[in-house]
């Protein structure tokens, strides 16, 4: 990794590669689709294409509150473009510190900790973030939950 892109999502500080990010964009209309797991928003248009809105674990507990008209989406390219729910997007850094970890449990998007500017700093493993499809699936038969802004 060359640089970051960082990013917050809720009370935490995260980052992905910089060359995994399409784009930072103000989320627009979300379209829920039933039968997706509750990580799913639904799925939104990006330049002329239709693509899903994720959010990681931690977000799940915003699942119905109200819009936010600072939210925004990370549109990511792994392997076909998605989008990420983030609060706010942050900056792109060329420095870190890697800092050791142990596994964490529950943390299964985290690739590595690192510290930026004396921040504790998550990097989002993006390709176990969409690795398994069917793991969007939901069998419970919940449903997305709509989030428009």
């Amino acid at each position: 990794m060359n640089a970051l892109v960082t990013f917050r999502v809720g009370d935490t500080d995260w980052a992905v590669d910089v060359d995994a990010v399409l784009e930072v964009t103000t989320a627009s209309s979300v379209t829920p689709v039933p039968g997706t797991a509750r990580r799913v928003l639904g799925v939104t248009s990006w330049r002329g294409r239709t693509l899903p809105v994720l959010r990681l674990a931690e977000d799940l507990k915003d699942c119905g509150s109200a819009p936010d008209q600072r939210c925004r989406l990370l549109v990511l390219r792994w392997p076909g473009p998605f989008a990420l729910r983030v609060d706010s997007p942050g900056q792109i850094v060329r420095t870190w510190e890697p800092l050791e970890r142990e596994s964490v449990p529950g943390e299964t998007e985290v690739l590595e900790l690192v510290r930026v500017e004396g921040e504790l700093v998550r990097v989002l493993d993006v390709p176990r973030v969409v690795a398994d499809p069917r793991a969007l699936l939901d069998n419970t038969g919940g449903g997305a939950c709509a989030r428009t802004a």
